[in-house]
């Protein structure tokens, strides 16, 4: 007992640490990318202040939204009829499929995107790409279904557009609200989370479903919220999930490219520097 007592004291300890040099870091980091809206602040301070916000395409307003749409619903047709991963839930679209898109990846590319991450991460930043998945409905709370955090680096930003309506039996995301609970204080590798050890830990008011119809909108902070998957009871669940992280991650083994970035910016003789340097170029 006291073995176990003094192991979990010294992971706190370390865990705040980090969070003590992260934060001394971010205060002399000077972003290369300003913030020029009063939306973008709101979406860095909130996740600041939260680890997740929820918005919508209409209020982003990137000229992109139009033609990312419709790629994401061309691929989607695509994948209509595709199997779960073996004994899972989620079909997803290729490497190679997405790159037959690449509306998808431009839209993660617009450099109010850009800043509003770099502005929150405090770090030179590294756009992975884009996930295009389906989540089935029904099935066993599993994986990514209980509660966890994930581990690339203490902080990097997902984007979550849903391209159908979730309400709260759609397989919204959910997480938990990390400036009104100390869950950084459990360590950085509790694994998964049952709802039973969760309620005890946080109260369910605490746990927030993000709902919305489609062009819903999730800036998260995955590393830094406990976070899941509600599973879907009505239809699958179809979302883009567009993944950020610094240059140097902690974590680097889960953090590989989504596409093929050579290809793409060769065929992308139009990428500004900043969208150049977010794929390594």
């Amino acid at each position: 007992m006291l073995t176990s007592i003094l192991i979990g004291a010294k992971r706190i300890a370390k865990t705040e640490l980090d969070e003590l040099q992260y934060l001394g870091r971010r205060l002399q980091y000077r972003p290369s990318r300003a913030l020029t809206s009063e939306n973008d602040r709101a979406i860095v301070e909130r996740l600041r202040a939260a680890g997740s916000h929820l918005t919508t395409l209409d209020a982003l307003s990137l000229p992109e939204t139009p033609d990312m749409l419709k790629a994401a619903d061309d691929l989607y047709a695509l994948m209509t009829d595709r199997a779960p991963r073996k004994g899972g839930f989620i079909a997803s679209a290729t490497q190679e499929e997405i790159m037959r898109f690449p509306a998808l990846l431009r839209w993660g590319l617009n450099e109010h995107l850009l800043a509003i991450v770099e502005n929150y991460i405090c770090r030179p930043i590294d756009y992975r790409g884009v996930a295009v998945r389906r989540d089935i409905k029904g099935g066993e709370q599993i994986e990514t279904r209980l509660w966890h955090r994930d581990q690339e680096d203490l902080r990097i930003v997902k984007i979550i557009v849903y391209l159908n309506d979730v309400d709260r039996g759609g397989g919204g995301y959910e997480y938990v609200d990390r400036g009104k609970v100390a869950t950084w204080r459990l360590g950085r590798n509790t694994g998964r989370i049952n709802d039973e050890t969760m309620n005890q830990l946080v109260p369910p008011s605490l746990q927030h479903t993000c709902s919305g119809p489609r062009g819903t909108v999730v800036f998260t902070d995955t590393c830094s919220v406990f976070h899941r998957g509600s599973i879907a009871h009505s239809e699958d669940r179809r979302a883009l999930f567009f993944c950020y992280n610094s240059t140097s991650p902690r974590g680097a083994i889960n953090c590989a490219p989504l596409f093929d970035r050579d290809a793409f910016a060769r065929d992308a003789e139009d990428l500004s520097s900043a969208q150049l340097a977010a794929i390594g170029h």
